[in-house]
């Protein structure tokens, strides 16, 4: 019995297809946990963290490339080839603005779990997120003013906001 539990009822398709049918049901009453959903995300990225060990962090060299190629993937490969896409695709300046805000934010932290179960370089995909998330700082409000400065977002603002969540 533990065994099927373990095996089914914990495994993570399973708690996705659980969590999925449960927002599904919940409907508008989900709006009573957005208060919550900074601290699951903390929660998360705590869990997440543990996949690095101490000895890496005392280099330097062990992780300011990983953090800069994590900050260089997001926010120059990707950027390069979401916004002309973009700008080519939408019917709208407005929805081409929405993708300026897609590629101005940062990286999701679905990247480290799903780099374990990928049997990827789990501390590699740690230090790439983060570096990413702290660029974000200060690339979010320049990618913004740089193509979307007509609809009234003001730079300083946004770097306030990013700076703050962090």
């Amino acid at each position: 019995m533990i065994n099927f539990i373990k095996r089914n009822l914990l495994n993570r398709n399973s708690i996705l297809v659980f969590a999925v049918m449960l927002g599904l049901f919940a409907g508008d009453k989900a709006a009573l946990l957005k208060d919550y959903t900074f601290l699951a995300l903390a929660v998360t990225m705590a869990f997440s963290m543990t996949g690095i060990s101490i000895e890496h962090l005392k280099n330097p060299l062990h992780f300011t490339k990983p953090m800069f190629m994590g900050a260089m993937l997001n926010y120059v490969l990707f950027t390069i080839v979401l916004l002309p896409l973009a700008w080519w695709l939408m019917p709208s300046k407005n929805l081409f603005y929405g993708f300026v805000v897609i590629a101005a934010a940062p990286p999701g932290v679905a990247i480290i779990p799903f780099s374990y179960i990928l049997k990827g370089k789990v501390e590699y995909a740690i230090l790439g997120v983060t570096g990413a998330f702290l660029a974000s700082i200060v690339i979010a409000p320049l990618l913004v003013n740089f193509f979307a400065s007509s609809q009234g977002v003001k730079p300083y603002d946004l770097f306030v906001i990013t700076s703050v969540s962090l």
